[in-house]
């Protein structure tokens, strides 16, 4: 995916969580799997706090986490109706430690390069492979996982 693409979805997902009021917590979020229908994302999560347009014809809904620090919120992004992708924004800097726990888990380590990581693995819900993008920005590390057919179809 191209990184214009992933630094526009994180910069919209920092801004829209600055003034956000409702929450989701970590229980809620984990019953969310790839591939899930948008309307059965939001009979779990509720409406999202925010809806963002991140280019390339792609949409993310921005959830606010409270009381699990630092997580700091989720964003969803679909393709078409279905959940093709996730983003988790972290406060602090914390890539290789999130990266390292992500090998621990079984991703395998494709490209690292200034403090960024690309992983690939598989859900350990869905078994469905994953393409992991792992980075800091605007004093945030944010983990972006995409379902990996999605990510072959959008990285150009």
């Amino acid at each position: 995916m191209k990184k214009t693409c992933i630094m526009m979805i994180a910069a919209a997902a920092f801004l829209a969580l600055s003034g956000l009021a409702m929450a989701v917590d970590i229980d809620t979020l984990d019953r969310i799997s790839v591939l899930m229908p948008k309307s059965e994302v939001i009979a779990i999560l509720g409406p999202p706090d925010d809806v963002l347009d991140v280019g390339a014809g792609l949409q993310a809904e921005v959830y606010k986490m409270e009381g699990i620090e630092p997580m700091m919120g989720t964003g969803c992004i679909y393709d078409g109706d279905r959940l093709a992708g996730q983003s988790f924004m972290f406060a602090g800097e914390m890539t290789a430690g999130a990266a390292e726990r992500l090998k621990k888990h079984g991703f395998a380590l494709l490209e690292e390069k200034n403090a960024a990581y690309r992983l690939l693995g598989k859900d350990d819900d869905t078994g469905r492979v994953f393409v992991v993008h792992v980075f800091s920005e605007m004093g945030m590390t944010i983990v972006m996982t995409f379902e990996k057919e999605f990510y072959d179809r959008h990285k150009k």
